[in-house]
């Protein structure tokens, strides 16, 4: 069974968006070692790892805006569609 983000649960991944002293613009991903986006230019995101012992599961916020996957990448980048989305059917 997946774990409940009801839990008190400290996310893996908590950027402000800000890049410091860096001129990349806006919307550019930043990356660990392992290749995993651990930050958008110019956007908040939050991951949280829900997995369980038998499947990979990841919910993301950006901006605000959530939605989930079974790669961290995957989560990070349904949930920034989803935000450019919605702003710009606002």
């Amino acid at each position: 069974m997946l774990k409940n983000l009801n839990q008190k649960q400290n996310p893996i991944v908590d950027h402000d968006g800000k890049f410091k002293k860096s001129p990349v613009k806006f919307g550019t991903f930043m990356y660990d070692i392992k290749n995993t986006i651990i930050g958008i230019h110019g956007r908040t995101l939050k991951v949280f790892d829900l997995s369980d012992d038998n499947e990979s599961y990841y919910q993301a916020w950006v901006d605000g805006y959530q939605n989930d996957g079974y790669s961290q990448n995957e989560a990070v980048q349904n949930a920034l569609k989803f935000a450019i989305e919605k702003r710009h059917s606002l």
